[in-house]
């Protein structure tokens, strides 16, 4: 499954983050050439803030395999903010509140390739899944012109141009595109890509800082891809367990402590 980082479970993610940035500045700086910011051993820009979302994969040993970035253009974005001649005036504004952008997309170079088939494929599900939950009606980003192809042969979305392609300062040509989210979109892709259940995991905020989120994320994906006999039998279980717990709180000793945190 593909991890959903937001801004209220965060707290969760560190190790995860400082993973995922550290790999943007070896793609994009060290490999591409970008100009962009470094912290902390890092790329990041104006656009890692409050209102951005992470989409994350891993692999089976927990090591980073593919990622991108969303966020809502209501604020302003990349396409928008930097690179407005990539859209045709024939297209209906990107700043309104129903639009979400997705940049800074990257495979790590262990997943490249047929290798990362599966982890591209559930990520490019996931993509769908997390707009559609937000109620986004577009789903907008820009990519170099050649990748744009690579997506639209293998990626199993549907991928429209809304501009011309233009190049960059640092040497490439990078173009702009929506992909498709209605629920045909999500049904096409998930069939294309031979992806079943949902691929999108969202950890609750309230979980403590440092539980193994990833061992969680697994246990939910194999009790999704049971067999309905298989959840029964899970559910089943935990009840059994639930009903055998019954809590006897030691009254003097409640009352002891309550005593002791009013002194």
């Amino acid at each position: 499954m593909i991890h959903l980082v937001t801004a209220s479970n965060r707290h969760l993610y560190e190790p995860q983050l400082r993973a995922m940035h550290a790999e943007r500045k070896r793609q994009f700086i060290d490999g591409r050439g970008w100009r962009l910011q470094v912290r902390d051993g890092g790329e990041y820009d104006r656009y890692d803030d409050a209102q951005a979302l992470y989409l994350i994969g891993f692999d089976a040993s927990g090591d980073l395999s593919v990622s991108i970035r969303l966020r809502p253009t209501l604020t302003g974005g990349v396409i928008d903010d930097v690179f407005p001649h990539l859209v045709a005036n024939t297209e209906q504004p990107l700043r309104v509140a129903d639009t979400w952008e997705c940049t800074r997309y990257f495979t790590t170079s262990r997943h490249r390739g047929v290798r990362g088939f599966e982890a591209r494929s559930r990520l490019h599900v996931a993509l769908i899944e997390t707009c559609r939950d937000l109620g986004g009606r577009r789903l907008v980003g820009l990519v170099d012109l050649d990748l744009l192809t690579h997506l639209r042969r293998f990626s199993g979305l549907r991928l429209r141009p809304i501009g011309m392609p233009a190049a960059y300062d640092e040497g490439g040509v990078t173009v702009a595109f929506e992909i498709g989210t209605t629920s045909a979109d999500l049904e096409r892709t998930r069939k294309t890509l031979q992806i079943h259940h949902r691929q999108l995991f969202i950890a609750p905020n309230w979980l403590p800082t440092g539980v193994d989120v990833l061992a969680i994320e697994r246990a939910t994906s194999v009790i999704l891809a049971a067999s309905d006999a298989d959840r029964c039998m899970v559910n089943d279980t935990v009840r059994q367990a639930a009903a055998g717990i019954v809590y006897q709180p030691d009254v003097t000793t409640l009352m002891a402590e309550m005593a002791a945190e009013d002194l």
